[in-house]
């Protein structure tokens, strides 16, 4: 795993890669919130990194403006949109990879989302609970998606997620399973392992 500083709009944005594979894929991991303690360190975006290592995918974390070392201050979701799309541009500049996945977890996967319509490509998407009670409308992709849910989540409500993404992405609602899926490591893998596999 290297350190690695972005230049983000607020400022230099610290993050961490790992280098896998041909360079065929490349994926930038997005953290939850910032203000509830959200940072590249979180859990979940390790397992995910875990998971994307199974496809030999080079793998991008970062933590957003004012997380870590990372410059700025929250800016309420829009400025950390603009975060997303300077982690894609650092990767895609300093590791050119031939295919990118955008992947995240809760907060980080509106933001992966909202960042997605302002890049030139994207091939795939992964969003861990994503909160949909943060977005206005359906996201503006319609690549390959993975949507993980916690069937027992008390924050992002599994049913109306899934109905909101169901015609768009492959669903995986994990019984069991809280928001913070402790204990859920394996099937992640397998459902990430899957989801490369069908690409």
């Amino acid at each position: 795993m290297s350190q690695i500083t972005i230049d983000g709009e607020a400022g230099q944005m610290e993050g961490m890669m790992n280098l896998r594979g041909n360079g065929e894929w490349g994926a930038v991991l997005c953290h939850p919130h910032p203000l509830y303690g959200g940072t590249m360190e979180d859990g979940v975006l390790a397992v995910l990194d875990g998971a994307l290592a199974g496809s030999d995918v080079t793998t991008l974390r970062f933590n957003f403006r004012g997380v870590g070392d990372s410059k700025g201050a929250f800016d309420d979701g829009r400025g950390e949109a603009e975060d997303v799309i300077s982690a894609v541009n650092w990767l895609t500049t300093n590791q050119p990879v031939d295919r990118l996945i955008l992947c995240g977890y809760s907060f980080g996967a509106v933001m992966a989302l909202r960042a997605v319509a302002k890049l030139p490509t994207c091939d795939a998407v992964i969003l861990v609970a994503p909160p949909v009670q943060m977005m206005r409308r359906p996201p503006p992709f319609d690549g390959p998606m993975l949507v993980i849910l916690g069937e027992e989540d008390n924050i992002v409500d599994a049913t109306e997620v899934a109905r909101f993404f169901a015609p768009r992405g492959a669903i995986e609602t994990l019984p069991g399973t809280d928001h913070f899926f402790f204990g859920a490591s394996q099937a992640i893998l397998r459902s990430v392992g899957a989801f490369m596999k069908s690409l």
